[in-house]
């Protein structure tokens, strides 16, 4: 039998790296994302930054191979487990090769307050299945 990974989630599969993270300045991905049948966006360390006074609310968006995936914080934190993780599954088919990556974080307008905004420690890709796995 296989080893499981020793990555962040070892039970789950997860075998999270630097080498598949995603970063605020757009990237190609390691491997051909366009291959592979499905692949997983693991967000851990979630942590709302609180708008102040009238401050607004900020959005976050995650874009793979030019496909955007948006939420407004409150949705992004909504959908988080209690220890701070977010979990979304896609498929892989039809993305570009190589595979462009990058996110953004718009905090919140700053009405006489400080918009709403996010931490996080770690946004990254985890192949699913697929000939890369």
């Amino acid at each position: 039998m296989a080893a499981r990974s020793t990555g962040m989630f070892p039970r789950e599969g997860f075998n999270l790296d630097n080498a598949f993270q995603i970063f605020p300045v757009e990237a190609d991905a390691p491997v051909n994302l366009g291959s592979v049948r499905s692949f997983r966006v693991v967000i851990a360390g979630l942590q709302e930054v609180a708008a102040t006074v009238d401050g607004g609310a900020g959005t976050f968006a995650y874009e793979i191979g030019g496909k955007t995936h948006s939420f407004a914080i409150d949705d992004l934190l909504a959908a988080t487990d209690a220890n701070g993780v977010f979990v979304a599954h896609h498929r892989g088919y039809g993305l570009p090769s190589p595979t462009p990556c990058s996110y953004t974080l718009t905090p919140g307008a700053d009405n006489g307050g400080t918009g709403q905004s996010l931490t996080f420690e770690f946004i990254g890709i985890e192949l699913v299945d697929g000939p890369a796995r």
